[in-house]
């Protein structure tokens, strides 16, 4: 999983109403790997994460899923 955690996303002035620690913390606890990067260029969709297949995935044919607007409870568990 890869979070836009940069200009837009994470941010408490965009979103003040999300707990944007407790949200990371969350998918750390859930993913078997999550990594943190600076800005996805989608910011229109804030907050953005990237679930990536496995590599077998991958080779099966599974492709990335882009998901925006996480900002509560009810999308990030």
């Amino acid at each position: 999983m890869t979070v836009c955690r940069g200009c837009c996303c994470g941010r408490a002035e965009k979103h003040p109403g999300t707990d944007h620690r407790a949200q990371l913390t969350a998918f750390q606890r859930g993913a078997a790997r999550v990594r943190v990067v600076d800005c996805l260029d989608a910011c229109e969709r804030s907050n953005v994460v990237v679930v990536s297949p496995s590599p077998a995935g991958r080779a099966a044919g599974a492709r990335p899923v882009w998901l925006g607007g996480i900002l509560d409870d009810e999308t990030t568990g």
